[in-house]
């Protein structure tokens, strides 16, 4: 998928961020302590190379929807 720069339009570049285990997780924030079921998902990263715009997206962003959440907006 070619992504675009949602400051300036120029096509984003796909690079990693170093977080010294090599992934970033996107994990929901749920009450309950250190075993609760969390929903997450990792990430990718994209860098602008005009403008230094950093963009992150969730690999599987479905998860975090409810199952009565269709359109994926709480």
């Amino acid at each position: 998928m070619d992504r675009h720069c949602r400051a300036c339009g120029e096509s984003l570049v796909k690079v990693w961020v170093n977080s010294g285990s090599g992934t970033i997780i996107l994990e929901e924030s749920k009450k309950g302590g250190p075993f609760t079921n969390r929903r997450s998902s990792a990430v990718d990263a994209y860098l602008c190379p005009k403008c230094g715009r950093v963009e992150l997206f969730a690999q599987n962003p479905k998860v975090f929807m409810d199952a009565n959440d269709h359109d994926g907006r709480a």
